[in-house]
Order: structure tokens, then sequence, then C-alpha cells
């Protein structure tokens, strides 16, 4: 099938099923056709979401429902947790694949870098990991050793070649809690990973979703269930590409679908142990559980009606207490303790396909021209500055969170638990959280509940909002193919639709006496704060400093003594700057601290010399230079004649950074000529500091 189709045929699929949707929330007199019509459009959205039928390809083995990379994660991550834990993951693996490769040199891989799971952004190259090989070895018992062995000699058999498998250690590991182990750990040390189960292991995921979909139709029909399988997945980042085929990545989706059934049914002690467990599979279902009790909580203390809030809460203890429980009978405190570890590294890391609050208020424009991947240094460099960039403006974010987080708390206090549930949880966990995209999966059912709520005009008003908002990310897909684009705008789209439906809330159900006026002021007001306090932010962040900036990390304790920018003709006069090739080309990038900056260079070519000359410094220093290099290579710098040790190059290209060329003591009084060659095809040198210790 022709690609650049594909999220065409997806609109029309998504956009057929919300006609019908449309049609059967106005009509209710062809409830049959509508059955019909809709078990259709279902059919399709399955076709669409298991990317048209092709699910996965693996070459000579053919299209498969089997996720190899991510069931690797899930599978091998929760049923060896107890012997690697969450650090060990990686390294244990290098150690066990070499080792299968010395035995089988057909299978031989030689690993030269991973990522270091003890951070999140980071990587280890082979002198940093090798010897931690033999402790992690250390940790197996001899017959786990082998059967770890033996899965992964499989898991050769029946994934890619070598450079397939060094890119899967480039990932970021398992990360759901033990208390999610505690059943992956179960299913996967009792069924095992072999030529009998590989094909169907991927598709116990569909079983769970299926068990969801039954859920949503017990509670409010067929026709909602049916739409659920519409939206499942068919949006530009929560396709099948993500955890399609992997290894039960929908247990916590399950327990949710489930939870929200059984407050639609006002089966609260079971919605409670649902969404508590859903919670003590990933934890950021807690938000929706909190949620849920928002309006029960409102309901408890204005009607003095406590058992259903009393009933879900207790659920929701019981069901995390078990999980929580059985998880440290099983492996102890040692692994929560390293999950806490890093799963903290994982949620400061600005993964391109995280999507939430922060990626709107750390968002530069020029970041957004590419796609960052698991590079030497651009993805760690580029996620490092929007933390930065992040820290910078905090107190005012959080001013921008409580706000939202007042209006969608407030919109929910007189809805029903289950849209509460949804709409007061989605907006609290992109607020105050940066969930994987891939998460968003649940918006089959987040519509199914919405499109259930037909019995007023208003009711039938929200589910075009988030109809609109389906539509407009399965667009996004064609519109705004960079990665880091789509994330921000499924970002500030997401959370001005919670808005939009928090608003149509509290305008028809207030939690306080207002007039019709009085609504749309406190509305307004919750807009308008945030909104404010958004452009102080964006002020902030995006002011656009001079080519005369130097962040203040890179001073440190020292002072600048002389400034080069170069494309100036009177700074070039003055420092008597030569370059063979006279070429200037001005840009506006965000640098490695994340500020953004506006300067212009000289470009240096391969063979090419550059020649200055800056102020004397007789207590030594360094040199600073500003670049874009889009090149592997160094820098070579000459002081006086005397050769400076030579600064390697990595491409960073829509980046701006810095290198750091160390000066001695014993320059001399006298001003410092300096000459510079690369050995990269090019570098472009912006501008020039002397930092005097």
């Amino acid at each position: 099938m022709i690609e650049h189709l594909k999220p065409w045929m997806m609109l029309g699929v998504v956009g057929l099923g919300v006609l019908v949707a449309v049609s059967w929330s106005h009509f209710r007199r062809w409830e049959t056709l509508h059955r019909v019509l809709m078990a259709g459009c279902a059919c399709l959205g399955i076709w669409a979401f298991t990317l048209f039928g092709a699910v996965h390809d693996h070459g000579p083995l053919g299209h498969q429902n089997f996720h190899a990379h991510d069931f690797y994660h899930y599978y091998f991550g929760s049923k060896y947790l107890e012997d690697w834990g969450y650090h060990g993951m990686y390294v244990a693996t290098v150690a066990a694949l070499e080792e299968i490769g010395r035995e089988q040199p057909s299978k031989a891989i030689r690993f030269e870098r991973i990522r270091d799971l003890r951070e999140g952004s980071h990587f280890l190259y082979r002198d940093e990991f090798m010897p931690l090989a033999e402790a992690a070895r250390a940790r197996f018992k001899p017959e786990r050793w082998r059967a770890l062995k033996s899965d992964l000699s499989f898991m050769r058999d029946k994934s890619m070649d070598a450079e397939w498998w060094k890119k899967v250690l480039l990932d970021a590991g398992f990360n759901p809690p033990p208390s999610y182990a505690v059943i992956g750990g179960a299913v996967s040390n009792r069924i095992p990973f072999n030529e009998a189960t590989w094909k169907w292991l991927g598709g116990l995921d569909f079983v769970l979703i299926g068990i969801g979909v039954a859920a949503i139709a017990w509670a409010l029909g067929p026709v909602p269930a049916l739409f659920t399988f519409v939206v499942l997945g068919n949006a530009p980042v929560t396709t099948y590409n993500w955890t399609g085929g992997s290894f039960l990545r929908q247990v916590w989706l399950v327990f949710f679908i489930v939870g929200l059934a059984c407050l639609a049914r006002k089966r609260w002690a079971a919605a409670g142990a649902a969404l508590g467990a859903s919670t003590a599979v990933v934890i950021f279902p807690g938000c929706f559980l909190f949620g849920a009790m928002v309006p029960l909580a409102y309901r408890a203390r204005r009607l003095g009606s406590r058992t259903p809030l009393v009933h879900v809460a207790l659920g929701a203890a019981a069901a995390i207490a078990i999980l929580v429980g059985l998880s440290l009978a099983f492996y102890g405190v040692g692994p929560w303790l390293e999950w806490r570890h890093r799963i903290s590294a994982h949620d400061v890391t600005f993964f391109t396909n995280h999507i939430g609050i922060k990626k709107i208020v750390t968002f530069a424009p020029e970041a957004a021209s590419q796609n960052f991947g698991a590079g030497d240094t651009v993805f760690p460099e580029w996620s490092a500055a929007l933390i930065a960039r992040e820290h910078w403006a905090r107190p005012v974010d959080l001013v921008v969170m409580v706000i939202l987080s007042i209006g969608m708390v407030a919109g929910g206090l007189r809805a029903r638990p289950a849209e509460a549930a949804l709409v007061v949880g989605s907006g609290l966990l992109v607020v105050w959280m940066m969930p994987a995209s891939y998460y968003t999966i649940y918006v089959g059912a987040f519509a199914a509940f919405m499109l259930a709520n037909r019995q007023t005009k208003l009711g039938r008003n929200r589910f075009l909002v988030v109809a609109g908002m389906l539509l407009w990310a399965v667009v996004l897909a064609h519109m705004a193919g960079d990665l880091v684009v789509q994330s921000f705008l499924l970002s500030a789209g997401w959370i001005a639709s919670i808005l939009i439906l928090s608003a149509m809330n509290w305008l028809e159900h207030p939690a306080v006496d207002q007039t019709r006026e009085q609504r749309w002021w406190s509305i307004g007001a919750v807009t308008g704060g945030a909104l404010l306090f958004l452009g102080v932010g964006a002020i902030y962040r995006n002011w656009l400093h001079t080519a005369s900036f130097l962040p203040p990390a890179l001073i440190g304790s020292g002072r600048v003594i002389d400034v080069l920018d170069v494309g100036r003709a009177d700074q070039e006069a003055s420092h008597h700057v030569e370059i063979a090739e006279a070429l200037r080309v001005p840009r506006v990038y965000m640098d490695t601290f994340g500020y953004r900056i506006q300067d212009e260079c000289g470009i240096v070519r391969k063979n090419g010399v550059m020649v200055y000359n800056l102020a004397p410094a007789p207590r030594g220093g360094k040199l600073v230079l500003r670049t874009d290099s889009f090149y592997k290579g160094d820098l070579l710098t000459t002081v006086n004649g005397r050769s400076m040790p030579a600064i390697h190059l990595e491409p960073r290209q829509t980046m701006f950074a810095y290198v750091e060329v160390p000066l001695p003591s014993d320059l001399g009084d006298g001003p410092l000529h300096v000459q510079q060659a690369t050995s990269a095809a090019d570098v472009g040198i912006f501008t020039i500091w002397l930092v005097e210790p």
C-alpha cells in the first residue's frame, strides 16, 4: 500500500465512524441500522489499527503479530526482574548475547554502545559497560542464566540482524513498577518463549482489549462499545507500531476500562478495585482514580452520601495493597528503590513521543525541524536543554498548572463519576505528568463514554469536541511529520479539549449557584489566568539573546576578557580575522543550555584555516567557541605557535553547541595569535570568548 495514503485512509475510517456516531446520538429510532453500520466501522478501525492488516514485517518470517522490540522489554523485563533489576537489563543482555555468539558464531554480536539505564539520556560505551557484565551475570542462578540465554537465542532467531539488536539496547529499558511484574512475571515465567508460543503471545493484548470493550458494552450498550474499536490507536502517536503485538502492555487498560464500566453501573467497590489495580500496574491511572472520586467527594459533602466514596476508596486501596504487597513478597524492596530511581530519570527525559504541558512550555521553534533519536550527543543535549528550560520558569508553570487543575476539578464536581474520571484524570495526567503518547490508546474508551452521553444537547456537544480532537490528531499524521511538532500540537490540543469539556460541565452543572453570566466569567477567569502565566513563561524562556551572550555555566568563577563576534565587520577588523572562505550564515537556534540565540558565523572548511587575535591571557584560561557542527571531526587549535588539545566535534545540526579549548598559563603577556582548522567537512564558528580563571 502506498505509504502516503495511509494517514488519509485512517482519517477516512475515523471520520466515517464519527459520522455514524453523530447520527446515532441524534436519531434514536434506527438503533439496529446504527449497530450494523458501527460494526462495519469497528472492523475498519481494527484493520486500520493493525497497519491495514500488515502488522509487523519480519522479513523471511513474514508479517507477524509479534513486536520483537517491545516484547523483549516486557516479556524479558518481567520474567527476569528478580535477576537483573531495573538497571542491569541491558548489561546482562549484552553479556548473554555475546556469550551466545562465542558459542554459536552465526549469532555473534559485538556491542559498542548501550543506554545507561541508571540515567535517562546517557549512554555507556564498551569500556564502561563491559566491566559491569560479570557482576550482572553473578546475580543470576546458573539455571536462570541458562534460561535467559535460551530465550535470547530464540529471540535472536525471530528478530532482525545484529544491527537491530544494537538499536534495541538504546531504548529506555523496562519501566513499569514491580507491581506490574507480579502479573507479567506470573505469565512470562509460566508460558515459555518458543516455537509453539511466539506467534500468539503478542495476541494476549487483543484478548485484554476485547474484555475491556465487552465491559463498555455491558455498561453503555453496543454502539459506544463498537465505536471504541474505531478510535483504538488510530492516531499518529498511538498506532500499532508502538505497542501492538507486544506482551501484556494493555493490562492497565483493561483494568481501567472495567473500572469505568463499573462506575457507570454504580458498582463502587469493583470500580475502585479495578482503578486501583490499573494504578498499581503503571501508576499514572491514579489521576483517573482521583478524577472518579471528585464528584463522589462532592456528593458526600453536599448530600451526605458517603457510601460510594468509601467503597471506591476501599476497593482501590485493597487492590493496590495486594499487588504492591505481592511485589514486596516476590522481589523485596530493592527493585522498588531501583524503579524509583529509574523512573525519576525517565520522567525528566524529553523523549519526542511524550506529551504534556511541559512539552508546551519548553517548546523552542528552532528545535522542531528534526527528530531527535538515540544519537550520541544530539538527543542527550537536546533533552538536557529542555530540562533546563523547564526549570527556569517553574514557579510560573506551577501557577499555570494549579489554575488548570482547579478548572478541571471544578468542572468535574457535578459530573457523572465515569466522565469525571476521564475528563479530570486526562487533564491532570498531562498537566502534572509527561506520559508517553502511546498510552493515549485509552481515548477509544474516552470517546465511547462521551458518545453514550446523548440525553442532552450539551452532552452531544461534548462528544463533538472529542470527535473533533480525534480527527485533528489523525490529520497531524500527514500535516506534521516531525515528532517534536506533533507532541507540541497534540499536547496543546489535548489540554484545550479538556478545558472545553470542563467548561461545558460547569455551564451545565456549576458546583456553586451562579447565573449564566457568572458561569462565563468563572470560565474566562480560569482561561485568562492560565494564558497570562503561559505568556509570561513563554516570553521569559524564548527571549532572543544576542551573539555576545555566553551561558553563565560556561563562565563559572572566571571572567570574560575578550569576545570575537564572527560576522560583524567591526569585530573581525579589531581582531584581525582571516578566513579563507568569507561565508556568513545567520542562525537563530536553541543552544545546549536551552537559551535561544541569534548569531551568524564564519565557515571553516576542511584544509582551510581561520586566523584571529585575542587579548593577552597571562594566567591562561580557555577559549569557548559557539558552533553548529554538522559533521564529525576535530577542531585543531594553535595559539602563539603552540598546538592545543584537539577538540572532537559531533553533529548537532539545529542546535548551538559550545566547545572549550584549554589554554596554559605560559603563553606570555602579549596578544594571543590563534589559528584554527578542522578535520571535519566544515564547522561553523559563531562567537569566540576568552575566559580567564
